[in-house]
């Protein structure tokens, strides 16, 4: 009997800590709200989105040392959620395999040369109004982790660059680290953050939603 009621004594008290548990991600932010304080340098574009600049082609991203990366595939995804909660463009997603299938090649740099028939051929097949390109310029995926991009979005409508940027994320930064961790205790991102030890600073695919979603927070609004 006594270790009957020691095992619902013990039950007890691990439910009510689980419901402690989750329940500290009800006065969260959502993450399509949440307004990082941390701002990126190296950032430049013109005041606001052009009105014709509507649908974006998201080109994958371009790494040289290991253009079949699973972690690049990871990015090329994170990078269409963190402009999904923008909200700046219509959005289409361009995979590695179509982009071969189109121009025989998976990934453009954004500095690169590009084909004579690459505009073209996204106006033609998806009614492109411009695309965006990344790079990936560092990836240290150990302590301190620290990503890079190099991006630009190319408005077809006079072939101009209206935003551009070229920004590491480096934790060895304490401000960047400070960010991160502000970043996951106080979104939705993470819904139960018990654990108060930076975790995300030892994660390289948390790092990257938290470096993507600061990245695109520098787009231009649209007026």
């Amino acid at each position: 009997m006594c270790n009957r009621i020691l095992r619902v004594i013990a039950l007890l008290a691990l439910t009510a800590f689980v419901s402690g548990c989750f329940t500290t991600g009800k006065n969260k932010t959502p993450r399509s709200e949440y307004n990082p304080e941390y701002r990126p340098m190296n950032v430049a574009g013109k005041g606001s989105i052009p009105s014709g600049l509507r649908r974006v082609v998201v080109l994958p991203v371009f790494w040289a040392e290991d253009p079949d990366s699973d972690f690049l595939r990871y990015l090329d995804s994170t990078i269409i959620l963190s402009l999904q909660r923008t909200g700046a463009f219509e959005l289409v997603p361009l995979d590695r395999a179509e982009m071969r299938k189109l121009f025989g090649k998976t990934q453009y740099s954004s500095v690169g040369v590009l084909p004579d028939n690459l505009v073209e051929e996204l106006k033609r097949v998806y009614a492109a109004d411009g695309a965006l390109f990344v790079d990936l310029t560092v990836n240290r995926p150990y302590r301190p982790m620290a990503l890079g991009f190099r991006t630009r979005i190319l408005d077809f409508n006079g072939m101009d660059v209206v935003w551009s940027a070229d920004i590491l994320f480096d934790s060895a930064d304490p401000a960047v680290a400070l960010a991160a961790r502000d970043f996951a205790e106080k979104t939705t991102f993470n819904p139960s953050p018990v654990d108060k030890s930076g975790a995300i600073l030892q994660s390289p695919r948390s790092f990257a939603v938290f470096a993507t979603d600061v990245l695109f927070s520098s787009l231009p609004i649209r007026k």
